[in-house]
């Protein structure tokens, strides 16, 4: 019983980079098919997301890939994928969303934000 609550945290965490890196690539698929009239779905800033593309698929296989995601740019990539008033959804000044996805990366590859 021991052995299956020190692992639970590490398949949790693993579960949840999958998703949001799926939730990216969602959204990359999302920017090249026309929104459906009739779905509750947001669209995304397609021309943002297309802009994007390659550094928000690099991100979604650095989530998967990485043996460790810091807290905060897990915070960072859910809150791209969730607030409506983000830049993944709302109109924003150009290469916002690219910016905001490098900065992801970076803190990524850094262990972190730095919050000095």
């Amino acid at each position: 019983m021991g052995v299956v609550h020190v692992h639970a945290p590490h398949f949790w965490a693993d579960h949840k980079r999958a998703r949001l890196a799926t939730g990216l690539e969602r959204a990359v698929r999302a920017a090249r098919e026309p929104h459906c009239a009739f779905s509750s779905a947001i669209p995304v800033q397609a021309a943002e997301v297309r802009a994007a593309r390659s550094l928000m698929l690099e991100l979604a296989d650095r989530l998967r890939s990485a043996e460790d995601v810091p807290p905060d740019v897990v915070e960072a990539v859910e809150w791209l994928l969730s607030d409506s008033c983000g830049p993944l959804f709302s109109p924003s000044p150009p290469d916002t969303l690219h910016d905001c996805v490098l900065d992801t990366i970076l803190a990524l590859e850094h262990g972190g934000t730095d919050t000095a």
